[in-house]
């Protein structure tokens, strides 16, 4: 491992300062050329609006109750629904108290008494 990263900082100049030159498209291309598996970064525009991601339908319009329409990455399992927005804090706490046994009066004192957040 020593011998692999004596000149690191020499080459590591000498490849930024040949890939400053060249284009994306142009690295890849020599990339895979040579047979290097490879694929760009990308901004979540170009994520949004890449060839691959839209054929495969990978991200579907959500709806989030805080922040309106949103795009969210598909499940690779399950039935395709959209992905739900996670819950407010509280939001659930009567259908899990419930299911736990306590009655609505119950629930109702660990409110009053600020025990849990409705």
């Amino acid at each position: 491992m020593k011998s692999r990263v004596t000149n690191r900082n020499v080459l590591t100049k000498i490849i930024e300062n040949t890939l400053s030159h060249m284009s994306v498209d142009a690295i890849l291309q020599k990339l895979r050329i040579a047979g290097i598996p490879c694929a760009p970064v990308l901004t979540v525009e170009g994520v949004v609006n890449d060839p691959h991601v839209k054929s495969r339908k990978s991200l579907t319009p959500s709806e989030d109750s805080t922040i309106g329409n949103i795009l969210q990455t598909k499940m690779p399992i399950g039935d395709g629904a959209p992905p739900r927005s996670a819950p407010k804090l509280g939001e659930h706490n009567n259908e899990i108290l419930e299911e736990y046994g306590f009655s609505k009066q119950e629930i109702q004192q660990l409110k009053d008494s600020d025990t849990i957040i409705d």
